[in-house]
């Protein structure tokens, strides 16, 4: 039963976004994600120097990230041209880890983007980088969570060791026009997280 009432609170909340914002382009909007205190120590643990890259800007502990098209339908919302970097030297040597382009992607939910080291590309098409979940402590806003590709990005290339899960702060974005459609979006991802974690318990209990 608890199951059946999960899959339906899915499909209502998915239909709801879908049907409010029938064929409605993303035309702006910015995405705020603000970091907390274990992101902090761990750049400064580690002597590295994050830094906005093109179009975002950045002002500890905020980095927003201008949202520049996607659409409500596909769940999709785009932030090309901007991104963050992380500098860090080794051995004399300055390595600086970018992440740009990033991709939020509210069906999965996660965000994706480009990985460049030195300005070369790594893995050579957009990756998976950030878990999105639904805050359990600033409401109307999303936990940011690190993947493992990031994890393993950031210890390998930068010799700073963070774990898969690591959540590193809170994003709230709000994407233009038809801002109550951004609130069911919200909505639809708490719905697909508590449907997978339901999911999970069942699993465990079987």
């Amino acid at each position: 039963m608890r199951r059946l009432l999960a899959f339906a609170v899915v499909s209502l909340a998915l239909a709801l976004s879908a049907g409010t914002a029938k064929a409605a382009a993303i035309t702006g909007g910015t995405t705020v994600v603000t970091f907390n205190q274990t992101l902090v120590d761990f750049v400064t643990d580690n002597a590295i120097t994050p830094a906005a890259v093109g179009t975002a800007n950045l002002s500890l502990p905020d980095i927003t990230f201008p949202i520049t098209g996607g659409n409500f339908d596909t769940g999709l919302i785009e932030h090309d041209g901007s991104g963050l970097s992380l500098a860090r030297n080794l051995g004399g040597v300055d390595f600086v880890l970018s992440l740009e382009n990033f991709l939020i992607d509210t069906n999965a939910p996660n965000i994706s983007g480009v990985v460049t080291l030195n300005g070369l590309p790594i893995g050579g098409a957009p990756l998976p980088l950030f878990e999105l979940a639904p805050s359990g402590t600033v409401p109307g806003s999303l936990d940011v969570a690190v993947s493992a590709t990031a994890a393993a990005a950031i210890t390998g290339l930068l010799g700073a060791p963070i774990l898969e899960g690591t959540v590193i702060g809170t994003a709230v974005t709000s994407p233009v026009p038809l801002p109550a459609a951004a609130w069911l979006f919200l909505s639809a991802i708490a719905a697909v997280f508590g449907w997978r974690k339901l999911q999970s318990r069942s699993g465990a209990t079987a």
